[in-house]
């Protein structure tokens, strides 16, 4: 309420506005320095609040995206058995009169065409390894579908022998012991993908819904390998914990001589064959 004061009145322009008073502040008004601060500080505190949840949002839609993923890929996997009579191999090693051949073309290539790949898969060659220029165009193709949103590596990357690769999200289960068979005989890998294995859904007597396909895999993770063979690592049946020391089962790790190799390990969300 503004005190009028008769004999002390004051008549003065401020900003086109006729102002009678000891000062136009009593009529116009406005904030002062701590209450602009006041109202900062709870905007401040509202954006803090509000933008872990937007987050949590997001990483919500990303994991369903992931799943679905995860889901399509499980369904082109049953297709293609549906299709061939098994599921694709892992990799295949034969015996040929020019020697023995190698082909890294795993699941990943083969199942293009049930993920609506087809142009891609058209220009893989099945009979050639994962590195030959034949396949150089489908090893280095980005998909989204092998990509899970919550993985932080999507780039392409130049490998120093292949060229251009791209990364994966996902990766198919090698069991709990991998074993490189080839041409010859020797212990069969417990698990629905290997070398030179092409599983039947009768093969899983566990049954396809005790049965692990895939998993989520983080893209780009560095592991070892090519030791050239590990001393105590002989027997299928006797697994290491997952808490075992891996200088303890393996100690070629700690003698310089194995490959350390960028691609993935696996992860949380896993894919069942039912």
């Amino acid at each position: 309420m503004v005190t009028w004061l008769a004999a002390a009145r004051l008549r003065y322009s401020f900003g086109g506005l006729i102002c009678e008073a000891f000062s136009c502040d009593e009529l116009l008004g406005g904030f002062t320095l701590v209450e602009l601060l006041v109202v900062i500080a709870i905007i401040g505190i509202l954006v803090a609040l509000l933008l872990p949840a937007v987050q949590a949002a997001r990483e919500a839609a990303r994991k369903v995206s992931c799943r679905n993923n995860l889901r399509q890929l499980g369904l082109a996997l049953h297709n293609y058995e549906s299709a061939n009579g098994c599921f694709p191999m892992a990799a295949v090693i034969e015996q040929t009169p020019g020697g023995i051949r190698i082909s890294f073309v795993g699941p990943y290539l083969r199942i293009l065409p049930y993920i609506e790949q087809g142009n891609t898969y058209d220009r893989v060659d099945l009979n050639s390894t994962y590195g030959t220029t034949a396949n150089a165009v489908a090893v280095g193709q980005k998909m989204e579908m092998f990509l899970c949103p919550s993985d932080i590596h999507h780039e392409r990357k130049n490998h120093p022998e292949y060229g251009a690769i791209s990364g994966t999200s996902y990766g198919f289960c090698m069991g709990d012991w991998y074993v490189f068979l080839g041409p010859g005989t020797g212990p069969i890998t417990r698990s629905a993908f290997g070398v030179n294995q092409c599983r039947r859904h009768a093969d899983f007597l566990d049954g396809t819904s005790n049965t692990m396909l895939m998993s989520e895999v983080k893209a780009y993770t560095p592991y070892i390998r090519d030791c050239g063979g590990l001393s105590n690592i002989t027997d299928p049946n006797n697994v290491p914990g997952p808490d075992a020391d891996p200088l303890t089962v393996a100690p070629e790790y700690g003698t310089g001589g194995c490959a350390f190799k960028t691609e993935r390990i696996k992860g949380a969300r896993n894919r069942f064959g039912e």
